[in-house]
């Protein structure tokens, strides 16, 4: 995990970039959870409303912790909180590929809705989170 800490890097987001990622997170939230919910591999999840419920939740404190640690420069613990979360969710009998999926819903919903700001940084860092919980749920599963 220091590894990918050690490359993992918020210092190309412009201030104002995550200001609009922020102003915009209901939009791009609601996208996520939308694309989440049109997975067949989560039908499971999507027919189950306490599941559901918990991948909203799951989503939306991703959301805020990807925004704080960006903001702050706190790669760590946004990986440590993804550690947490994986584990969380493995309990309540998410898959393995939960996570990668919804990281990449996300960065596909902030180049939808950043407006007029520069999204490709932020997709960046979201492209390289997914990535690397990709790997783990191919561990996982293996």
């Amino acid at each position: 995990m220091e590894t990918v800490a050690e490359q993992l890097s918020f210092s190309a987001i412009a201030a104002e970039d995550l200001d609009t990622f922020y102003r915009q997170k209901e939009k791009i939230l609601t996208a996520t959870i939308e694309k989440i919910s049109n997975c067949t591999q989560f039908d499971d999840i999507v027919s189950d409303g306490e599941r559901m419920r918990l991948a909203r939740e799951c989503t939306s404190i991703f959301t805020e912790n990807f925004h704080a640690t960006a903001k702050y420069n706190l790669p760590q613990a946004l990986l440590e909180y993804l550690d947490w979360l994986r584990n969380f969710l493995r309990h309540r009998n998410f898959p393995a590929t939960f996570i990668p999926t919804m990281i990449c819903a996300l960065r596909h919903a902030t180049h939808a809705f950043m407006e007029n700001a520069n999204s490709d940084a932020i997709a960046s860092v979201l492209m390289q989170l997914q990535r690397h919980e990709r790997t783990i749920a191919e561990e996982v599963t293996a």
